[in-house]
């Protein structure tokens, strides 16, 4: 749990409090931090950055993303927890946000998207994430979108989608998630809706934002899928729209069935998949 408490004056640090229950309920402990040690300072735009590994910086004097560079790899790397792995990432995000541009560290991590012409997907669910209403997919084999769409028979929906997946089964199914979202709740699903075949065809299935967060960098902060497109260009047609304003309008038409415009969620689903390919064109370039 975190709390965040306001400003006390205009130049006062933030305050917050990180609350840890257990699950017993039986022990309760406490931490309280302010945001003195990041005002003024990038550090925590950079991956695999947190409060605690600037404050280990800030006891080598570094204070800014510059001073992350090669001629001081090794104080880096003698950081507890850091590795080669780690001060490769740093260095590699603070060039990418000095030079503005999106670059890609290890590009073996997408052999996938190279190998094979993949098939891109992704998924719209309820805000309880146990329903999904529509599955927007792009095929690199037949250069074609298509979208499965039913907000009233899950069921027929899915068993639609598993044979359009048994009919590109030799593409790899690409979804950026950054979380294995739209694999576990395929999974569950397809499971619910015993279709054996669909859960067959997720084996491979390769969540992209989890290789963007370790081998891909841009002048952002987060590797959030609208993020990354927008680096490289891509734009929603309706900013105002996102993951949570769709699950919550498809989750009012259950509860009280009141219609949403559903071309304006198709749209944003599209634009979804359209973002996603922005990022493997790039990647693949």
């Amino acid at each position: 749990m975190i709390n965040i408490a306001s400003h006390d004056g205009v130049d006062d640090p933030g305050r917050y409090a990180l609350i840890t229950i257990d699950a017993s309920n039986a022990s309760i402990e406490y931490e309280f931090y302010d945001t003195r040690h990041l005002l003024g300072s990038r550090l925590t735009d950079l991956v695999q950055v947190g409060r605690n590994r600037v404050e280990q910086f800030s006891e080598l004097g570094i204070t800014s993303p510059d001073e992350i560079t090669e001629e001081r790899r090794s104080e880096l790397e003698a950081l507890p927890g850091a590795s080669s792995w780690h001060v490769d990432r740093w260095i590699a995000h603070r060039q990418a946000f000095e030079n503005d541009e999106v670059v890609i560290l290890n590009k073996s991590a997408f052999d996938d998207l190279h190998d094979a012409e993949p098939l891109l997907l992704d998924i719209e669910t309820d805000l309880q994430q146990d329903r999904i209403w529509l599955v927007g997919t792009y095929s690199y084999q037949n250069d074609a979108y298509r979208q499965f769409f039913d907000p009233d028979d899950e069921s027929a929906l899915l068993q639609e989608l598993s044979e359009y997946l048994d009919n590109h089964g030799s593409e790899p199914i690409i979804y950026y998630g950054g979380n294995y979202f739209d694999e576990q709740c395929l999974s569950r699903r397809f499971e619910e809706h015993g279709i054996p075949e669909g859960i067959n065809h997720l084996e491979r299935a390769h969540d992209l934002g989890i290789t963007a967060q370790q081998e891909l960098f841009g002048p952002f902060n987060r590797h959030k899928l609208d993020v990354v497109a927008s680096a490289l260009g891509f734009e929603y047609q309706d900013p105002t729209v996102d993951g949570f304003v769709v699950g919550s309008k498809y989750t009012r038409y259950l509860l009280d069935g009141e219609e949403p415009d559903w071309d304006q969620l198709k749209q944003y689903n599209n634009d979804d998949v359209t973002a996603l390919k922005t990022i493997v064109d790039h990647i693949r370039s």
